[in-house]
Order: structure tokens, then sequence, then C-alpha cells
């Protein structure tokens, strides 16, 4: 199973370091920029856009505050 998950503040940063705890192979996205380097060096993937990220993935979890930070993800 590959997982996407959006928004890596707390919440989204803990989930995702979970799933690659437990071997899933797992693409992360976040607006701000950095925020998926320490979980890149775990082995994640990072997405250079929220589309791309849902795209790479069979289960998205969204870490968002509001719909615009992941306007976008579900069309081009």
């Amino acid at each position: 199973m590959r997982v996407t998950v959006l928004g890596l503040g707390s919440m989204g940063s803990a989930l995702a370091g979970a799933l690659l705890d437990k071997g899933v192979e797992t693409t992360v996205w976040n607006r701000s920029a950095g925020r998926a380097a320490p979980l890149v060096a775990r082995g994640a993937r990072e997405a250079a856009t929220p589309l791309e990220a849902v795209e790479a993935a069979d289960v998205v979890i969204a870490c968002v505050l509001d719909y615009d930070a992941v306007r976008g993800c579900w069309s081009p």
C-alpha cells in the first residue's frame, strides 16, 4: 500500500513517521518548504505538489488547516 500525508505539522509528521516505522511506502507534501526533510531522510518521498502527492497514493491522509492548503489536489 502507498500512503500520502498532506500537511506536516505535528500530527502529519507523526503520522508519516509512524508509517515509515512500519515500512509503508510514504509520500509527503507540505506547503512550507523544508518540513519534509527529516521524513525524506528516513525514506519518505517528497512530492512537489499536492496533486503529485495524491496521484502517488492508494490512501491519502490530509492534516491541513483549511481547503486552500490543498486546492488543486483532485484536478489539475
